[in-house]
């Protein structure tokens, strides 16, 4: 409820009055949350007897997890050798700690290699005066365990506890000697890295020799993952191609032998030689019955599944076929495709190449896959057999506490294996140490509540066919098509869905964050529709002031609250400019959609211009550019018609009888010009560029950062035309003639998309002959 949904999941949860069952792995308030939750509850109720809401709280992890991190050296033969290193959770365990914050302590966990380490070094290093019988864990476990001497998950958990115990005392006691024991666990210098990738191939086959794969490799940024990616499979294949020169020739030679004895065998056998192949081949003439042979398959020391795991050519070939189906273009020498072979695959929220994604959830679930890099997009909820999470590199910010809890909690399922491992890599000691000492964070709830909330009530009326006073699809009291439809709708459901006065009472009531601080409001759905009234949406008796489609496109688009109320702002002239009175070939030259381009990215990509580089305003030829173009006078007054609207919007919003914190949530990150007659503020001109020059992917000086961002922000664009197409273009619109532009828009996108993905997701295969 914190995460990015969280404000959408509260406002479900008040506004339904169904039996719910709330689960998470990661809460530090559950008796607040509980709480919570039996208010909403008895709000449902009403005047009936209230109810109690349950709570059932499991603390202890089935299987704890060992943490590592790598050294590196230099090898005999000159090449970079890697050590895993085992890191003791009692290097994190300082005195103040152990005193002042038994919490942090406690969500330290040790597995029990780590407690008898730990014994072991106790005993080796406090005088026997200081221990006590029961730090020996033969003593410890005697009183638990029967005949069968097996010790439970439960009674180590205890163990721990007791060491915990002992030392926050031994540390008062015995200060010099614990501070000794404890740096003795700090790992050796640590160096820090954004991008591990020349480490990775070292540490992936040192998971593999240590039996630690299945693995998931972490790195929030997603073209830092697929780097990741794209860097162990060409280092696997030139290593293969290092030690079997000529394995990917002898596949060939051996499948044109096997070939021509299939020919022989079925009568078909000519007198042509193996030079007369070879040159037919570079000719371009092929032999089929080649075709019946894998002369791609990787060389098995170089594919890191057991034999037992590898995927083999039928089932490769089943893969190609259904992300072709797809619309996936692929084939056997695609890198993923490759990158299957050998047992790795990449995982992210990255858009396109979703039926490679189902492939990749379904053989991670079958263990067939050793190593899958992702960014954020496995991190939540899912159940997989890894045995090892990989913290690739050092994250900064971006990797919370609570997200590297989420994380490493992909490791050692239970059910799915026996034991689990954490590596950081690439991470300095101090930055290890807080991820490690993270506390799980108190749920207080993204805010659910945003300044036009009220005007889905108004439109959940303007289509209920029950509510005369407010329903908009009989104008005059005379039936339509479409309100016969909902009306048939409407008779053949048991609930019809709609939104009702309570529900919106509900969902505007006091949210989950000013409950946990002990205060009450109930206002806000009064301050929501005075909002809603002051922006020109509705009147006062709730009934819509402005065209239906606009207004549920302004609705979807609340999580983009600034660009939604903008881009209504600008309906007009985007309709005036582009659509009254214009012909089809108007409509569909490319001219005309750049220029639509350039308005629409003046509303809502408002992303300051990067420094030393040419502005938006400078590209459209409206402000003077070092290389001397002339400027555009129709550019110029397109611009300042555009700016003149965002001026307006601005202060309309500003006079609004909300907080300034509401206000803020509708203002333009960027605001617009100051005085009339301005540009504003100079704009990044990536996106426009992307999209007008028809790039094939990215430049190549462009860094990961910069294609990410641009990348992002190309995404969000596309969202923007698919909601505003998709509500504009419905029957009775009064701006239907835009959906052309929306549509044209949206499909260069896409297109611009699948560019990325291309040269994102593919590169060349060394070994190819």
């Amino acid at each position: 409820m914190n995460g990015p949904e969280g404000d959408a999941l509260q406002r479900i949860i008040k506004a339904t009055s169904c039996p719910v069952l709330a689960l998470s792995a990661t809460i530090g308030n559950a008796i607040q949350l509980r709480d919570w939750f039996g208010k909403v509850r008895n709000e449902h109720l009403g005047d009936a007897p209230p109810e109690d809401v349950i709570l059932e709280e499991y603390s202890a992890r089935f299987i704890n997890l060992q943490r590592y991190v790598t050294t590196e050296s230099d090898g005999k033969d000159g090449k970079k050798k890697i050590k895993l290193v085992k890191l003791h959770p009692v290097a994190a365990m300082t005195p103040e700690r152990l005193q002042n914050e038994p919490d942090l302590v406690a969500a330290l966990s040790m597995t029990p290699n780590d407690m008898m380490d730990l014994w072991k070094r106790m005993r080796a290093i406090f005088p026997a005066s200081a221990l006590e019988d029961l730090d020996n864990p033969d003593n410890f476990f005697k009183q638990y365990v029967d005949d069968s001497n097996r010790i439970t998950l439960d009674q180590t958990k205890e163990y721990e506890a007791h060491l915990k115990k002992r030392l926050a005392s031994l540390s008062k006691s015995h200060p010099e000697i614990y501070e000794r024991l404890r740096v003795a666990q700090i790992p050796p210098p640590l160096q820090s890295k954004p991008d591990v990738s020349d480490t990775l191939y070292e540490v992936i086959m040192q998971l593999k020799k240590q039996e630690l794969l299945p693995a998931v490799a972490f790195q929030l940024n997603t073209y830092g993952a697929f780097n990741m990616f794209k860097t162990l499979l060409a280092r696997l294949e030139s290593e293969q191609i290092a030690e079997y020169p000529d394995y990917r020739k002898d596949l060939v030679k051996t499948a044109r032998e096997k070939a021509q004895l299939r020919k022989v065998a079925a009568g078909k056998a000519s007198r042509e030689n193996a030079a007369e192949a070879e040159e037919d081949a570079k000719s371009g003439f092929t032999d089929e019955s080649l075709v019946q042979e894998d002369t791609t398959r990787p060389h098995e020391k170089y594919v890191l599944p057991p034999a037992g795991k590898r995927l083999n050519y039928s089932e490769v070939e089943d893969i190609i076929a259904d992300m072709k189906k797809s619309g996936e273009k692929v084939d056997i020498d695609h890198a993923l495709i490759r990158g299957l072979r050998r047992g790795i695959a990449i995982y992210t929220n990255e858009v396109g190449f979703s039926c490679y994604r189902r492939q990749v959830q379904m053989l991670a679930q079958k263990g067939r896959l050793a190593v899958v890099f992702s960014d954020a997009a496995l991190a939540y909820g899912v159940n997989m057999p890894f045995r090892t999470c990989v913290f690739c590199g050092d994250m900064g910010e971006e990797l919370t506490p609570l997200i590297a809890l989420q994380m490493q909690g992909r490791a050692g399922r239970r059910g799915m294996d026996v034991q689990g491992n954490i590596l950081y890599l690439g991470m300095e000691w101090p930055y290890i140490e807080n991820l490690m000492l993270g506390q799980i964070n108190h749920v207080t709830g993204k805010q659910p509540r945003y300044p036009i909330m009220a005007l889905q009530h108004a439109l959940a009326a303007a289509n209920d066919p029950g509510d005369f006073s407010h329903f908009i699809h009989e104008p005059d009291g005379e039936p339509t098509p479409f309100a016969s439809a909902i009306r048939k709708m409407q008779r053949s459901q048991n609930c019809f869905p709609t939104v009702t006065e309570e529900q919106v009472q509900w969902m505007a009531s006091t949210t989950l964050e000013e409950f946990t601080q002990g205060k009450e409001n109930q206002d806000y759905m009064d301050v929501s529709r005075s909002v809603i009234q002051a922006l020109g949406y509705v009147h006062e008796d709730n009934t819509l002031a402005m065209d239906h489609n606009v207004l549920t496109m302004v609705w979807e688009m609340h999580d983009n609250l600034p660009e939604a109320v903008h881009l209504q702002a600008i309906l007009d002239q985007l309709f005036l400019r582009f659509c009254y009175n214009k012909t089809k070939s108007y409509k569909d030259s490319d001219s005309t959609q750049n220029e639509f381009l350039s308005v629409l990215l003046h509303v809502v990509d408002r992303v300051p211009c990067r420094e030393g580089e040419e502005s938006l305003q400078q590209v459209l030829r409206v402000s003077a550019s070092e290389n001397g173009r002339a400027l555009s006078d129709e550019a110029i007054s397109l611009w300042l018609d555009t700016e003149a609207l965002l001026q307006k919007q601005r202060d309309l919003i500003e006079s609004l009888e909300c907080s300034q914190e509401d206000k803020n949530r509708m203002h333009l990150v960027l605001p617009p010009a100051s005085e009339k007659g301005e540009f504003g503020p100079p704009l990044d001109k990536g996106v426009y560029e992307m999209l007008t020059f028809k790039q094939k992917g990215f430049r190549e000086e462009q860094s990961s950062e910069r294609r990410n961002e641009l990348k992002d922000r190309i995404v969000s664009l596309g969202q923007i035309c698919l909601i505003a197409h998709n509500n504009i273009q419905q029957p009775h619109g009064k701006y239907d003639a835009l959906e052309v532009h929306f549509r044209r828009l949206f499909s260069n996108i896409k297109y611009s998309v699948a560019d990325m993905m291309n040269q994102l997701t593919n590169q060349e295969d060394v070994t190819e002959v």
